[in-house]
């Protein structure tokens, strides 16, 4: 009889984990999904201590607000099939949310302690989910003694078992989990931090879940709200670090990044003042021409068709042209910067140039020949240039043949500088010189222009920053 008079304690219909992980895996889908458009990185040493606790601020701010509402709102649509409130959900799934904003500032910035989120977000999400000692997914207070423990209650199964479990029953979970544990330390030692996260948050998944539940710790409602509290500010501080690299203190700035690893807030160059002061701070212009220093060196014209000397046995010399141009940084949708565009000096290595939104920004550089030349005399022309960018992401090259008289242009095809091409790029590595030939098809046979357009292309990923590269000098080959 007194079994039986314990039994009843238990409750016959508890919570399905069903009800509580529909409303947190929609405000896990929701605000991830707006922490991935809205929590980005600043472009350029900007920030000052004030706006950017302000900044860290606003984002664990808009992700509550955020999280809160999703949560309500999901119980308002599923009201009858879930069967608690929208505020205990909000309260309880709150931690593992918080660290949303962190994790994509992290990703973003493509540090290696990225990887180490996605296992905090699965502890803080599964230790909410888990059935509690009462015998509920979610609750606030402590049990008290008459309710239901769940590793000291009897039931009649319990007393008719005649044999253990299969002992592969016990294995196979512990195998899978150190097999993914294993290739999550793999992946993060070839430098994917999301997937070997990703990878790490798996393999934590299934011994947090079967955690003894003596080991959950038991405390009052208003000492869960107090550690609560505490946890939410330590992720407001944690989230304001990825920040800290983007100081307007560069000292400060450099350090961070060094220790963040991030492999390009703490290489960028200064800006130049100009640059600083009318395009850096939002007040965005439609554009700038970089103008180069003037170069000691005799200017070689091409020869025109109608100049090209009689056949003789000595095959003619490629001719080489430095490059005294200009460069171009303009956003789509303009074609060249317009009337009110700023004119700076500088080395296309040194000077950062960013978009004051999120339009990418196009580079080109353009050098003027000075008289007519026709493709029949070529055959190839190579581009000299100097790669100083050490920013992962690919970046082309794309020589353009114009006519300025007609506005006609000619395209001699595209080309991935072989120095951008590694995936992990030592921090302040030297420049690199290359040389890119572009051949001239037939189709571009007898076609006069005047003025060579290389146009500077980087991967989308890192199209917010004009490119740290200079061409040196073209070589015209007969």
């Amino acid at each position: 009889m007194k079994l039986l008079q314990e039994s009843r304690a238990v409750p016959e219909d508890p919570p399905r984990l069903a009800s509580h992980l529909t409303p947190f895996a929609g405000s896990l889908l929701i605000t991830g999904l707006a922490a991935f458009f809205c929590c980005d990185p600043p472009t350029h040493h900007t920030l000052t201590w004030t706006s950017l606790a302000a900044l860290a601020t606003l984002y664990i701010l808009a992700t509550a607000i955020l999280h809160t509402a999703s949560i309500w709102t999901i119980c308002r649509i599923f009201r009858e099939q879930l069967e608690t409130t929208p505020v205990p959900l909000i309260l309880t799934f709150w931690l593992a949310i918080a660290w949303l904003p962190l994790f994509t500032l992290l990703a973003k910035e493509d540090s290696i302690y990225a990887a180490a989120l996605p296992p905090i977000i699965t502890a803080c999400a599964l230790l909410a989910l888990r059935p509690k000692p009462s015998g509920y997914l979610i609750h606030d207070a402590a049990p008290s003694r008459h309710e239901w423990d769940a590793d000291a209650h009897i039931t009649t199964h319990d007393l008719f078992r005649t044999q253990p479990p299969p002992f592969w029953s016990k294995l196979w979970p512990a195998f899978a989990t150190s097999l993914i544990l294993q290739a999550g330390i793999a992946t993060l030692l070839t430098g994917h931090t999301i997937y070997a996260g990703l990878l790490l948050a798996a393999a934590l998944a299934y011994p947090l879940w079967n955690l003894p539940q003596r080991l959950y710790p038991r405390s009052s409602r208003l000492k869960q709200e107090h550690t609560r509290a505490i946890q939410t500010f330590i992720v407001l501080i944690l989230t304001a670090v990825p920040l800290l690299p983007f100081l307007r203190y560069k000292p400060i700035a450099k350090a961070f990044g060094s220790l963040l690893h991030l492999p390009f807030a703490n290489v960028m160059p200064p800006i130049p003042a100009i640059a600083e002061r009318h395009y850096g701070h939002g007040k965005g212009y439609s554009g700038f021409i970089l103008f180069l220093p003037l170069k000691p060196h005799q200017r070689t014209i091409p020869r025109t068709p109608t100049d090209a000397p009689q056949p003789s046995t000595h095959r003619a010399q490629p001719q080489v042209i430095p490059f005294d141009g200009v460069y171009w940084y303009y956003k789509h949708p303009d074609t060249r910067p317009g009337r009110d565009a700023r004119h700076v000096h500088g080395d296309a290595t040194k000077v950062d140039i960013h978009s004051t939104d999120y339009l990418p920004l196009s580079m080109e550089a353009h050098q003027f020949l000075g008289a007519p030349l026709n493709t029949a005399t070529l055959r190839a022309i190579r581009v000299s240039l100097r790669n100083a960018d050490d920013r992962p992401g690919l970046i082309s090259i794309q020589l353009n043949l114009t006519n300025s008289a007609t506005g006609a242009t000619q395209s001699l095809g595209r080309i991935v500088l072989p120095s951008s091409t590694p995936r992990n790029i030592p921090l302040n590595r030297p420049a690199i010189d290359e040389t890119l030939t572009f051949n001239i098809p037939r189709s571009h046979r007898d076609f006069t222009f005047d003025q060579l357009i290389v146009q500077i292309i980087p991967a989308r990923e890192r199209s917010l920053a004009g490119s740290h590269v200079a061409i040196q000098s073209f070589e015209l080959l007969p």
